[in-house]
């Protein structure tokens, strides 16, 4: 019975693993396509799309960090993993916002 839910739980940490693995890529697209406006806005001689387009960098950087921690994790501290991950793409998410937002204006 143990080993069973021993495969279990690593079964089901795989296919969040690969869900997770699917919405970093989808995210990363999405952050590229915004880096390149801020960059063609930056060309264009405002500095401010340079600082943004650095932020993110700068945000996915730290989750893609904080995503190899969770991959790297023990059962031991794979839940504070998850936890430093979710907020990291939290703030990579309100980034693209905020960058969305400055780009439309």
């Amino acid at each position: 019975a143990a080993e069973a839910a021993a495969e279990f739980g690593k079964q089901k940490h795989e296919e969040w693993t690969k869900k997770l693995a699917e919405s970093w890529e989808k995210m990363q697209k999405e952050g590229d396509e915004l880096y390149q406006k801020a960059m063609k806005k930056a060309a264009q001689g405002q500095a401010k799309y340079e600082e943004l387009a650095k932020e993110l960098v700068e945000k996915r950087k730290r989750v893609a960090e904080k995503l190899e921690k969770v991959h790297e994790a023990s059962k031991d501290n794979l839940e504070q993993a998850k936890k430093e991950l979710a907020e990291a793409l939290v703030q990579l998410k309100q980034a693209y916002d905020d960058a969305k937002a400055e780009l439309a204006k």
